[in-house]
């Protein structure tokens, strides 16, 4: 490119946008990334793809039970993982899953 690299924030930005539209292909209505920890929130409804994804997340939570668990908040279902530093490593756990 002749204008050189692209700025960090807008490299940072990018990964955002590509992590929102991961998250939406899953089905999350929600996704925080705070002190190294991402939450997950699903869709309380039926999502098209919801047995395969939910099955393939279940795989993962068991390959990784040291910083995977499960809960169910008032009818909803979350994910926390632990142990993600940045939004590159959030994106790159989205992609697995």
């Amino acid at each position: 490119d002749r204008f050189g690299p692209l700025p960090l924030p807008v490299q940072v930005l990018t990964q955002l946008v590509k992590l929102r539209w991961l998250a939406q292909r899953l089905g999350l209505t929600k996704l925080k990334l705070k002190n190294e920890s991402m939450r997950c929130y699903f869709t309380p409804t039926a999502h098209p793809n919801q047995d395969s994804v939910l099955a393939r997340i279940f795989v993962y939570v068991q390959q990784h039970p040291q910083r995977c668990r499960v809960q169910e908040i008032k009818a909803q279902l979350l994910l926390i993982i632990d142990h993600v530093a940045d939004v590159g490593q959030a994106q790159a756990i989205m992609e697995v899953l």
